[in-house]
């Protein structure tokens, strides 16, 4: 497998076990208060990710063979630094607070966005 199709592989594993389920929640959190099942959904998609793990952990379990693509760079260090700030929400979004949960809304799309803009760039590469 060439390194281009590994990129590939990596990144629509990485769209699919982070972007797709950290933002499913907050998908539906963009106009609706979050209380009740959407706030334990989000809590689940943010910190529970794959039914144990934190969106960040996997996030840094998958990215390693991009980290060193000086090309898609940005987009995983966008993603980085979004879900820095989803786990230093953790307490106040688990509290109810909503600016803190809405921060971490944005944050999750933020994370979807940066995966799919990132997958995009990669397929158009080898085209």
């Amino acid at each position: 497998m060439s390194d281009e199709e590994t990129a590939v592989r990596s990144a629509k594993k990485l769209v699919h076990d982070v972007g797709k389920y950290v933002s499913r929640a907050a998908r539906n959190l963009q106009k609706a208060p979050a209380a009740g099942p959407l706030h334990e959904m989000l809590l689940d998609d943010l910190y529970r990710t794959d039914g144990l793990n934190r969106a960040s952990d996997i996030f840094e379990a998958l990215v390693g063979p991009l980290d060193a693509r000086t090309n898609v760079r940005p987009f995983i260090d966008r993603c980085r630094n979004a879900l820095c700030r989803i786990d230093a929400l953790e307490e106040a979004v688990r509290g109810l607070n909503e600016s803190a949960i809405r921060e971490a809304v944005r944050a999750a799309t933020t994370v979807d966005d940066a995966l799919r803009a990132m997958l995009s760039a990669l397929l158009g590469e080898i085209k």
